[in-house]
């Protein structure tokens, strides 16, 4: 087995030093002699965040600190119960992937199902993906206006994501609201999900702004979620404001 210690469980509290017949070995990024050097840089571009170095450079138990959201769920597959909601798209190319994700409400919670996690993809590629999935509104990044618009022609039923000062943190809070279970096969969304974390200022001080380094499904979840949310309904309201003024009239 493998896992990154970001806290103490089962094998810490019932096997380790317990169990004459486990042996148990430290290794990390640099005992991958195959790992590409990419990932190497983008490993050790966080050697500075010490809770995260810890963890993820050094195999130690510890705490990742910034970390954006916590206790979400894997589970094997998606219940037949749950319903599709719409799906959320962040575009990439060259150096990042576009990241398409499935979102489904199910109980009083949301399920994650990884659509696409790739780069090079042109605008005909993302549209011939999410013309093959199940029926449903795509949210996508409205800072493409172009690529919206090209997906559109496609025959894609698409949105652009409402984006404007704040829409990113407030995202982030609704998102932190809601109970998440992500399938076992979205293996992109739950990296990014255990590597999301705030940005740190040069002495430690977390940031409100969010890294951009593993962001890519989780920008894609907050477009989907964030235009999943209820909507008020004005002119009901009028109606219950003058219902309270004058209660016969109301209909």
């Amino acid at each position: 087995m493998d896992w990154n210690p970001t806290n103490e469980f089962w094998f810490y509290t019932d096997m380790l030093g317990k169990r004459p017949d486990v042996d148990f070995i430290t290794l990390t990024y640099l005992d991958n002699e195959a790992l590409d050097k990419v990932i190497i840089d983008e490993i050790e571009s966080r050697r500075h965040r010490k809770g995260w170095w810890r963890v993820y450079g050094e195999g130690q138990l510890g705490e990742v600190e910034g970390k954006i959201y916590r206790d979400w769920a894997i589970i094997d597959d998606i219940p037949h119960t749950a319903r599709l909601e719409r799906y959320g798209v962040d575009y990439g190319y060259t150096n990042d992937p576009t990241a398409i994700v499935a979102l489904y409400r199910h109980n009083d919670g949301y399920i994650l199902d990884e659509v696409s996690y790739q780069k090079g993809l042109s605008n005909k590629q993302i549209a011939d993906i999410l013309l093959n999935q199940p029926l449903s509104l795509v949210v996508a990044d409205s800072a493409e206006p172009k690529s919206n618009d090209e997906l559109k022609v496609y025959g894609v039923n698409l949105i652009p994501a409402n984006k404007g000062k704040g829409s990113v943190s407030q995202g982030i809070q609704h998102v932190q609201g809601q109970r998440i279970s992500v399938t076992k096969r979205s293996v992109n969304i739950i990296r990014e999900y255990r590597n999301y974390l705030w940005k740190v200022d040069r002495d430690g001080k977390i940031l409100n702004e969010p890294e951009h380094q593993f962001s890519h499904s989780m920008d894609a979840i907050r477009y989907a979620m964030e235009s999943n949310k209820p909507q008020l309904d004005l002119e009901l309201l009028g109606k219950v404001m003058a219902n309270r003024a004058h209660p016969k009239s109301f209909k």
